[in-house]
């Protein structure tokens, strides 16, 4: 006959153990343990609720107050609202004026570059006929009809200076320092030049190198 007393010190060690995701009931027989690591055993005193916590039970009641409800779902709108309003009408705008400003600016220099270059070009072309016809002139007495040629070569060169200088000055508007420190420095030095005699002129090498001085300046200058 079976010992009551065994049985119930049976029933007593038997209990339900949870390993990883699933429940795995292991019961004790006269103190030996099958299949269960003793590390996970769990005192028959301690509640299954303190074992997966008292929160799976009894789970916290959230505030849902007036307060708490504008906390958690207005205020994050309104936000959202507000600042998207703020960079649609303000932000964005401003960003654009600035990139229009900043286009338009260089597209100017690039246009007041490229004139200036064709400018510099056809005063060159109208000293060196200037020159040339200077040259004949030295060596014999020119006809009526080369006369009133040099006197439009002269026209057009006087013509062709201007347009140079009105180029020249609108690109100081636009220009870095050190470029219009270069122009100024041109412009005077081809006054000089303008007041002396065809025959006491520098080469015509040295207005290339200033185009080219120049035009390279103005060039590196659009940014």
């Amino acid at each position: 006959m079976r010992n009551p007393f065994h049985r119930r010190q049976r029933g007593r060690h038997a209990w339900i153990a949870r390993r990883g995701c699933c429940d795995t009931e292991v019961r004790f027989g006269r103190g030996t343990c099958h299949d269960l690591d003793i590390s996970t055993i769990i005192p028959e005193c301690e509640p299954l609720a303190k074992i997966e916590g008292t929160h799976l039970l009894n789970p916290p009641v959230q505030d849902q107050s007036l307060l708490y409800i504008v906390l958690n779902a207005w205020v994050p709108a309104f936000v959202t609202v507000i600042l998207g309003g703020f960079v649609a009408s303000i932000v964005v705008p401003g960003i654009q004026r600035r990139y229009q400003r900043y286009q338009m600016k260089l597209d100017k220099k690039t246009e007041l570059c490229e004139g200036t270059a064709k400018a510099f070009g056809r005063y060159i072309v109208s000293w060196r006929r200037l020159r040339q016809i200077s040259e004949l002139e030295r060596q014999r007495a020119l006809t009526p009809e080369e006369a009133d040629r040099k006197r439009g070569f002269v026209a057009e060169r006087n013509g062709r200076r201007d347009d140079l200088f009105d180029c020249l000055r609108v690109c100081r508007l636009y220009s870095s320092q050190e470029v219009c420190s270069e122009l100024v420095r041109f412009m005077a030095w081809d006054e000089q030049q303008s007041a002396m005699p065809l025959s006491d002129l520098p080469p015509l090498d040295d207005w290339r190198r200033w185009e080219g001085q120049l035009i390279g300046m103005l060039k590196n200058d659009i940014r």
